[in-house]
């Protein structure tokens, strides 16, 4: 069968050479590896559809950087994936969360590319993942593979595209990581790009700067007529003091309506670059940074974005200060990867000059019931029955937090503060009655009245619970067992065919911690879909004759209340 190899993934011999030089190290050094593919320098589509993207490389998604990407399956699963260079399987994955079924491939030239929320494996990679089930009675697992066990060719088919685990519609998740480092590199930097004529686009513009009394940075929104594109400028900006911007935009590539991320971002002031960034690769160790690199008490208030074009623990990038009177111009430049570009231009008066830079969430002088938080240093609070640990380096800088008992609960600092690192919550059970002890748990409660239930541990009568929100905390109870009710079936059914039984579950508070299923007393393998609230048992050798058959499904909460559903299913042919 011939394969379909678009035009439009440009091979590395087509870069420039500073380009070439840069990838050189990745890309033409030969490592071991048990495959038949010898040529380091052409890599083919993974899916013989047109390459149409849903999301691209580092744009800013909830808490991370995108690592790869998202590429559109035509609204459908069951595409066949390939290998796009031949290597071996290294990492196999499956997780009702994250990416689902994902598959990890290590090439000889330092590279590694990953596929993502997969509908199913094929082949001998299918049938290593089913046994590893069986063995583990596990349906979520992760294997790492030597190259001997799983090799793969250029244009082997690896599986079927999908939409597991933490996918929000049907499409294949595609990454180029660099081996070594397991550092993301952007796929369209190495050779996969896609039509795009279309500059990005700017939403809004925010000016950012210190408040009157310098203990916070203050913003306001830099009025524009419309959102633009290609070439702009607004009216006249008033700075006073050191300031800085951030913007809310995305680009689009052609053949999707999709708003994915932005490529490269400049501000000049007259002519220096104050601040410039490309997304060719990142470590995945900058997700930590990734809530310092945002208006993040925007986020929590508006679910936008707001890109910091600026540092803001280092005044020599991005922030500028005019004299009073001094006026000059702000060039703020994005662009794609395909060249095109959006430029503004923002016109500045300097009037009253001030100095000092602290974060947006930072106050100089502490009220009653704060406490000033030194993001070296280990953090305790201990009053009655209540205990908070904040670990070092858990905030991005020193902070001004209320702690403080209420009726209800506790409150530990405001929710638009963000945490690179959990603090634990521990609470004494002294005070609940023995006969509750085993319904507890910790939750949050938000602005609105709702209730979101914390992962919690019981021991030496506390309840113990990690969170990296702040907020109000309090003690809840959960008392009601999951639900599980038979979807495509019913109870002492009688079919010709047993291809596969579905069940729909459900917890209406804690939420669910695990599950089991078992045929004949054998465990059977259910997967899960939390999107569906389902689990789906797919006729197997449980079930390879005519019968009757017993069928069990436990499901238990995070509490540990527990539901069993039992059935007769007869199969006839």
């Amino acid at each position: 069968m011939a394969k379909k190899y678009h035009s439009s993934f440009i091979i590395l011999k087509h870069m420039r050479l500073p380009v070439i030089i840069l990838w050189l190290g990745i890309f033409l050094v030969a490592k071991n590896a048990h495959a038949t593919q010898t040529s380091y320098d052409t890599i083919i589509p993974p899916m013989d559809i047109p390459l149409v993207l849903a999301g691209n490389f580092a744009e800013l998604r909830n808490n991370h950087f995108h690592a790869g990407l998202d590429i559109k399956t035509q609204q459908r699963e069951g595409i066949p994936v390939r290998a796009v260079l031949g290597g071996y399987v290294s990492r196999i994955k499956v997780s009702p969360w994250g990416y689902g079924k994902v598959i990890y491939i290590t090439h000889p030239n330092q590279t590694t590319t990953v596929y993502a929320h997969l509908q199913k494996f094929s082949g001998p990679i299918e049938k290593y993942v089913y046994e590893q089930q069986y063995t583990a009675e596990s349906f979520e697992i992760e294997r790492f593979l030597t190259p001997e066990q799983l090799p793969v060719t250029q244009g082997m088919i690896i599986g079927l595209s999908g939409n597991t685990g933490s996918s929000a519609a049907p499409h294949l998740h595609f990454e180029i990581r660099d081996t070594p480092s397991a550092d993301p590199l952007n796929p369209a930097e190495l050779g996969i790009r896609v039509n795009d004529h279309t500059p990005p686009m700017i939403q809004q513009l925010w000016l950012y700067e210190p408040w009157n009394n310098l203990d916070k940075i203050k913003k306001k929104q830099i009025p524009m007529q419309l959102p633009q594109q290609g070439s702009w400028t607004t009216s006249e900006v008033r700075i006073s003091g050191p300031a800085a911007l951030g913007l809310v935009g995305f680009d689009r590539q052609e053949g999707a309506a999709n708003r994915n991320g932005i490529y490269g971002y400049r501000v000049k002031l007259g002519n220096r670059v104050l601040y410039e960034k490309t997304h060719q690769r990142f470590s995945f160790s900058d997700d930590a940074q990734f809530n310092y690199l945002i208006d993040y008490p925007q986020y929590q208030k508006t679910r936008s974005m707001v890109r910091w074009l600026f540092a803001p623990n280092d005044q020599k990038q991005g922030w500028f200060t005019l004299a009073i009177n001094q006026r000059d111009t702000i060039h703020l430049e994005v662009w794609d990867l395909n060249g095109n570009m959006t430029h503004g231009k923002i016109p500045v008066l300097g009037t009253v000059a001030e100095h000092g830079i602290s974060p947006p969430w930072a106050d100089a002088t502490t009220q009653k019931g704060h406490e000033i938080i030194d993001p070296d240093r280990p953090w305790q609070y201990q009053s009655g029955s209540w205990q908070i640990n904040i670990p070092p380096n858990a905030l991005y800088e020193k902070a001004e937090l209320f702690v403080g008992e209420k009726k209800s609960g506790i409150q530990i600092g405001n929710p638009q503060i963000p945490l690179t690192k959990s603090l634990s919550i521990t609470k004494k059970m002294d005070s609940i009655p023995e006969e509750k002890k085993r319904f507890a748990t910790l939750i949050r409660t938000t602005d609105k009245g709702g209730r979101v239930f914390i992962p919690t541990t019981k021991k030496n009568n506390e309840l113990i619970a990690w969170t990296k929100t702040f907020g109000t905390y309090q003690v809840g109870f959960d008392s009601i067992a999951p639900s599980i009710q038979p979807k495509n079936f019913v109870r002492q059914q009688k079919l010709p065919y047993f291809n596969f039984l579905t069940f729909k579950i459900s917890d209406m508070g804690s939420g669910i911690q695990s599950y089991r299923g078992t045929i004949n007393g054998q465990w059977m393998l259910l997967e899960y879909e939390p999107k569906k609230a389902q689990l789906t048992y797919k006729a197997d050798h449980l079930v390879d004759a005519a019968g009757t058959y017993e069928i069990a499904v436990e499901v238990m909460d995070e509490v540990g209340n527990k539901t069993v559903f039992s059935t007769q299913i007869t199969k006839t042919k």
